[in-house]
């Protein structure tokens, strides 16, 4: 069983979903994705030529209750944050099966305090009307696990077709930078968690690691097409300026890497979430290359 980056998620202002910055707007091509079934969340889509894409989620405003965002698994993150990454299957398989396989990496590998809940039912209606469902696979968050959400990734299988959740039509693909798809995702630990989180992330994605990179495939057989992404397991070095602030912002994972057409191989890579007050450190490091 093979599994690829299936999507990024970064918790915005619900005024992003109205009237996105300019660094944004000038660079991607935004496409609607619609309020999800709880009433709690709704969200904003970059979808990539690869098939994976970004997801700009928004806690609704004002509120269906007074608790809703307090008791939301996202609900402690802040905004203008990269908060949480999912993966999905590149075959056949369900969550359920999915499930099963991740499970029985990590016993085989007896790694304490990582575990996966079993899949629930998730969905939004977009804009349009169109219910879309999926189920997705949460990592365990609890006081015997050692891990908090976003270390870990979460899984993401689609129920209804995968087109519905993500349009991968020529409108949705084309941006204004030239943008095909996510090349890589950094995960920021304590230096102490590093080794183990490396562990982790093998057994979960069944993928063997090497100095804490992690490469998966494209999702061409759902649609998508060329490309593949590598997510980093780094410690989160204290003397270091850029990771101090991700710390500060509570951010453990950053460095996101969009791929522009033209600029494979281009070693320098060019930040672009630079420019309004905040988000330069809040959401971690957006970069072009």
């Amino acid at each position: 069983m093979s599994l690829s980056l299936d999507h990024i998620i970064v918790l915005v202002p619900p005024k992003y979903l109205t009237s996105a910055p300019t660094w944004l707007t000038k660079n991607f091509t935004l496409t609607p994705g619609g309020r999800h079934a709880d009433g709690i969340t709704e969200n904003k889509l970059i979808c990539f030529a690869d098939g994976c894409y970004i997801e700009l989620i928004a806690f609704v405003s004002p509120p269906p209750s007074p608790d809703s965002r307090k008791n939301h698994w996202w609900g402690a993150k802040k905004e203008n944050s990269i908060i949480d990454f999912a993966f999905t299957s590149r075959d056949t398989s369900s969550a359920g099966e999915n499930w099963e396989h991740v499970q029985k990496r990590l016993k085989e590998k007896g790694l304490e305090g990582v575990g996966y809940q079993k899949p629930v039912k998730g969905g939004r209606k977009r804009p349009d009307g169109v219910q879309v469902d999926w189920e997705v696979t949460f990592p365990v968050v609890a006081p015997e696990s050692a891990y908090e959400r976003g270390e870990l990734p979460f899984f993401c299988h689609d129920v209804t077709e995968r087109g519905l959740r993500v349009p991968l039509g020529e409108e949705n693909t084309t941006h204004p930078c030239g943008a095909y798809g996510v090349r890589g995702l950094s995960v920021f630990t304590n230096g102490e968690k590093v080794e183990k989180l490396r562990e982790a992330f093998g057994a979960v994605l069944g993928v063997e690691g090497v100095d804490g990179r992690f490469a998966v495939g494209p999702l061409k057989s759902l649609g998508g097409g060329e490309g593949g992404a590598e997510v980093k397991v780094k410690p989160l070095e204290r003397s270091d300026v850029e990771a101090q602030l991700k710390g500060d912002a509570g951010v453990s994972l950053g460095d996101l890497i969009v791929g522009v057409r033209g600029k494979d191989g281009k070693e320098e890579l060019v930040r672009i979430d630079i420019g309004e007050a905040g988000d330069a450190v809040g959401l971690g490091g957006w970069f072009l290359g």
